[in-house]
């Protein structure tokens, strides 16, 4: 499904290798809860790391010498232990090759009380060049480890489909904003209720994104219809 700036793939993000390599600037993505993997909460854990050392090779494959890798995950409770996940993950693209240079605690406001109250933010650099800031207030806004955004958590179709999880649009546009210039390419693994490639599309980003639940397309393209295209780079 194409649209002005990119396009949406409703298939697995394992196709992320077809894309030509060293061609994306950034690969964003909030990857799902283990549990909704549809694997037992016994393989859940490993299942789902399995599927992120993919994403990250991929990635990694295809980022630029100075693109950068943003994971953007909130622990969870597997079996009853607290599972910090994001460790896990910076493991994984530590040791394929990435160097973790920023790391944000994104605070939400609008939580479940079974659900831990904030997400791990960490980008990982690909080469040895850090990006320059296009702005000042984007300069301001990264040096905060902290920030206090709202939660987008649940989201519904017109038909009633709920989605969980939703990121906040703000947080996937400083992301963006602050890793990428108009015309760049933004990958996107895991498109969810597509906010991140509704931000991409807006900033005038070209993008790729990849969703293997046909469930959500209804939803997606409703994310899509609301996007406005900026004519600024500067977030305030």
């Amino acid at each position: 499904m194409d649209f002005k700036y990119g396009k949406l793939i409703m298939k697995s993000n394992d196709l992320m290798r077809d894309i030509e390599s060293k061609s994306a600037q950034v690969v964003i993505g909030s990857p799902p809860y283990s549990g909704n993997m549809n694997q037992t909460s016994k393989n859940s854990k490993g299942c789902f790391l399995n599927l992120m050392k993919g994403v990250i090779f991929n990635g990694h494959q295809i980022l630029s010498d100075s693109g950068v890798f943003i994971n953007i995950s909130t622990d969870e409770r597997v079996n009853g232990s607290l599972w910090q996940k994001s460790n896990d993950i910076a493991f994984l693209a530590q040791e394929l090759g990435f160097t973790l240079i920023d790391h944000i605690i994104w605070s939400r406001t609008k939580v479940s009380l079974f659900r831990v109250p904030f997400s791990h933010i960490m980008i990982f650099k690909k080469g040895k060049t850090i990006t320059p800031s296009p702005s000042k207030e984007l300069s301001r806004t990264f040096l905060e480890k902290i920030w206090h955004i709202p939660d987008s958590q649940i989201r519904k179709d017109s038909l009633g489909l709920k989605f969980t999880g939703a990121l906040n649009p703000k947080v996937a546009e400083l992301l963006i904003s602050r890793y990428s210039k108009p015309g760049d390419l933004v990958v996107n693994p895991f498109v969810g209720s597509g906010t991140i490639i509704a931000q991409a599309e807006s900033l005038r980003r070209k993008w790729i994104g990849y969703e293997i639940n046909r469930d959500l397309l209804p939803l997606i393209k409703e994310t899509m219809g609301r996007v406005v295209i900026k004519t600024s780079n500067t977030v305030e």
